[in-house]
């Protein structure tokens, strides 16, 4: 029992230290389940063990990891991890999901810029237009479709590099996936994150001369601090 409690104030201690950055969420705390509460490996885990050693993962990385890689970690079915996830969100915590997995929005990094764009082009054309953003260092952090029924729909990203850019597209021509522009004849909103307004406006450019680039009017970039712009959503 000793190691049950330390092991859920642990979590609880844990928690907190997320969500500095969101005072204005209501924490919570986690009941404390029966069962046997030890890291040794081959020991059943409780709940809240399993939630610690997840947030604990999450903390410890700075690229997004699968679902599928964290329930082999913790040896339990990804139902399980994706339930989890839901529960440390409730609790504050800044978890992102992305299209090649989970990570905590204060991993982000430094300052970025940001800008969104309008854009239109075939789904054969969606390789050359990630390859031409991730060459110029940008970061595609998102995709959004304008639905006539369902409204805005909204895909996390984080696309950042060319092993990115193939995995991405891997999921999509393996048919377990589709992209969202195909509900929208090709247009669809990208939002993008550089180091540099200067990235930003050549990333424009670059679409433009493809013609991929939707004449709508240009956003202004802003610059914001990537963890703290997304634990406050």
């Amino acid at each position: 029992m000793a190691s049950l409690l330390s092991c859920q104030l642990t979590l609880q201690v844990r928690l907190c230290k997320l969500v500095q950055r969101n005072p204005d969420r209501t924490f919570v705390f986690f009941e404390v389940a029966h069962g046997i509460a030890v890291d040794d490996v081959g020991a059943r885990m409780t709940t809240e063990a399993r939630r610690f050693r997840l947030l604990d993962t999450l903390e410890s990385v700075r690229e997004p990891i699968s679902g599928g890689q964290l329930s082999a970690q913790l040896g339990v079915s990804r139902q399980a991890i994706v339930q989890d996830i839901a529960v440390l969100r409730s609790g504050g915590a800044a978890i992102l999901a992305t299209s090649r997995g989970y990570m905590l929005a204060s991993n982000l990094g430094p300052a970025v810029h940001r800008t969104e764009v309008a854009v239109q082009h075939s789904a054969d054309q969606t390789r050359e237009e990630l390859l031409t953003l991730v060459n110029l260092g940008i970061t595609v952090v998102d995709v959004a479709v304008e639905h006539s029924v369902y409204g805005t729909l909204r895909g996390e990203l984080r696309i950042s590099s060319l092993v990115q850019v193939n995995e991405f597209l891997e999921r999509i021509a393996s048919g377990r996936s589709h992209l969202l522009s195909e509900l929208t004849e090709g247009r669809h909103t990208h939002t993008l994150e550089a180091p540099t307004e200067l990235l930003l406006k050549r990333a424009r450019e670059e679409l433009q001369r493809l013609g991929f680039l939707l004449p709508v009017a240009e956003p202004e970039p802003y610059t914001q601090d990537a963890g703290a712009q997304a634990g406050g959503r």
